[in-house]
This record gives structure tokens, C-alpha cells and sequence, in this order.
């Protein structure tokens, strides 16, 4: 659906109304969710690149263009390298239009490079993995203990790209943030639906942040 709707803007894009500056922007988050969306395809149905005859290895379907008609399946290569023109172009064009994001959980050029990282590391991509995620966490920092201990329903300055903060752009659309025993769930009802094993809690290190949680 991510992909679908991603190839409908792009498709209109260029020749929409408006100023050009804000279509460029505009672009640039669409090509960031097409690739993302892709990236999310490789993790899920692609073999490891260890396994991929060197990316040779057919998996999922390619579309770059509006439709849902049949087409064959494609190679692991032929949807990294659409992941690494998507990313490097949306990147690009968010420096041209100089456009800011109103909402975190709308993508920006970190975002674009953080999905190049990732998509990178998929591929065993290392040098481009480094240079990408160092470019996508400019301007960002680790968040502290403090922060960390707080739980992850918050926003902070160590999250690139994020969800809404309203609860209901937490719900049942986002499984794990609701149902993690500092999620939504247990906020609205005080039910936990689900704990650490104590077996497992006793293999951790005293001094892991992890057993404060």
C-alpha cells in the first residue's frame, strides 16, 4: 500500500500545481517511503545476502509505476538499487527544496539516509551503511539513562523518524508499541500483557540498564 501510493504521487508530482519548491519536498518524502517500504519487503522475503547468490536471487515484485496488474518477480539487486536511486535522489531534492518537516513521523533527509543505512546493511554495504547512518544522525544524540528509562512512547532527540503522539496513532496500528509493558495498553488499563522471564532476567548483568526497566 506504501508502495501504491508512493508511485501515485510520483507519478503527478512534476506536473501538479503549486510551488515548486514545496513539490520537491514533497517528492522527496515519497521517494523515502517507496524505498523504505522496499527495504521493509527485502528484510521479509528476500533470503540473506548470504544466501542471494550475491543478490542474484529473485524475491518480490518491482513497481515504480501506478497499478496492481501481475509481473514477475525480480532480482535482490534490482530493488537495492532502486532503494539506493530513491534514497540518494530524495536526499537531494530535500536540500533543494530546503523544506522543513512540521511532523516527526513525516520523513526527512535523515530519514532518507537512515533508509540507505539500513538498506545498505542488508547488502553487506558497509562503507555506505557508515557514511549513511553517519549522515542521518547529524544533529542527533544518544538519548541518556534517564530518557531510556522513561519507556519509548515519548518522543526524544535520539529518534530520526517516529509515530504520531496522539494515542490512537498507537493503537492497535502499532502492536508492539501498544502491548509493550510501557505501552498504551497498560497506560489506559494498568493490565500488563506480558513480562520479561525471570530466567531471562537473572542471565542479565547487575549493571544492564535493561534490568531497571
Amino acid at each position: 500500500n506504501l508502495v501504491s501510493q508512493a508511485n501515485a504521487v510520483l507519478a503527478g508530482i512534476d506536473n501538479a500545481e503549486g510551488d515548486a519548491q514545496e513539490r520537491k519536498f514533497l517528492k522527496a518524502q515519497a521517494l523515502t517511503f517507496r524505498a523504505h517500504a522496499y527495504t521493509k519487503l527485502l528484510q521479509l522475503y528476500a533470503p540473506r545476502w548470504e544466501d542471494s547468490n550475491n543478490g542474484e536471487k529473485y524475491c518480490i515484485v518491482l513497481r515504480t509505476e501506478p497499478g496492481t496488474g501481475e509481473i514477475p518477480l525480480c532480482k535482490m539487486n534490482d530493488v537495492l538499487t532502486l532503494i539506493y536511486e530513491d534514497c540518494k535522489t530524495a536526499a537531494q531534492l530535500y536540500e533543494e527544496s530546503q523544506g522543513r518537516r512540521t511532523y516527526k513521523w513525516e520523513p526527512d533527509i535523515s530519514v532518507a539516509y537512515g533508509v540507505l543505512a539500513r538498506a545498505a546493511m542488508i547488502k553487506h554495504d558497509w562503507a555506505t551503511a557508515q557514511d549513511a547512518a553517519k549522515n542521518a544522525r547529524s544533529g542527533y544524540t544518544v538519548m541518556d539513562a534517564n530518557t531510556y528509562l522513561a519507556g519509548f512512547v515519548n518522543t526524544n532527540n535520539d529518534f530520526i523518524w517516529n509515530q504520531g503522539q496522539d494515542a490512537s496513532d498507537i493503537y492497535y496500528w502499532a502492536f508492539g508499541s501498544t502491548y509493550a509493558c510501557n505501552g498504551r495498553y497498560v497506560q489506559s488499563w494498568g493490565v500488563g500483557a506480558g513480562a520479561i522471564s525471570i530466567d531471562l532476567y537473572d542471565q542479565l548483568d547487575p549493571n544492564d540498564i535493561r534490568r531497571d526497566l
